[in-house]
């Protein structure tokens, strides 16, 4: 991980999440941060003076992607995908979930969710991937609407949060599976049904909206 920084400390190229562009993406910079900062924890758990020089180099490292991301990937107040991309891109939410880089009530972090609110929202209720997504037609992702419902359920607001959450349930199949997107232009699947990244998501935030 620390072998995959650049010298201005982001994510050297990679595909993003989507697989769709190789560039120099947020998404990949914040995964890394998140994933030296879990490493750090385990390491001293495992053996602070065996493992003294790597976890030495994982804390020099950890606030300089911290400050490279607010240097490199904000603009205009809000956080944008990619260094030279700045699409509204509902993987924004990984830096308060999964990952935990900032806080959530970083302002830049709520300027950045009413962009994506705005601009991602479709007439049926989903939301795009990104802005201009065109993939199969652009249509409803199940995982964009499951993903902002996280984020709600972390800022407290679990009745948006159970919205979102019974939006997607509305929207199985007459087998109750979810599918990969729904229809923009309806409420009828779209593409790949039963898809696992859905399914998976819809466990995470079920389990989340119990507590």
């Amino acid at each position: 991980l620390l072998d995959f920084l650049d010298e201005d400390f982001k994510s050297k190229p990679c595909f993003d999440l989507w697989e769709e562009r190789r560039n120099v993406h947020l998404y990949a910079t914040a995964s890394i941060y998140e994933a030296l900062t879990r490493s750090r924890k385990m390491l001293l758990k495992i053996g602070k003076s065996k493992n003294k020089e790597l976890i030495s180099e994982i804390e020099k490292a950890l606030p300089k992607i911290f400050s490279s991301i607010r240097k490199n990937f904000v603009k205009d107040g809000i956080f944008v995908r990619s260094v030279d991309n700045y699409q509204v891109d509902i993987s924004l939410l990984g830096l308060i979930t999964p990952f935990e880089v900032f806080d959530i009530n970083n302002p830049i972090i709520k300027n950045t969710v009413q962009e994506i609110e705005k601009k991602l929202v479709l007439p049926n209720g989903g939301y795009l991937r990104y802005e201009g997504d065109s993939y199969i037609g652009g249509n409803a992702w199940i995982i964009s609407s499951l993903w902002l419902s996280l984020y709600h359920i972390k800022n407290g607001n679990k009745d948006k949060a159970r919205e979102l959450f019974n939006w997607v349930t509305n929207h199985a199949d007459n087998m109750n599976f979810l599918p990969e997107q729904i229809s923009k232009n309806s409420d009828k699947t779209a593409w790949i049904c039963s898809l696992a990244w859905s399914h998976a998501m819809y466990i995470i935030v079920a389990n989340e909206l119990k507590d």
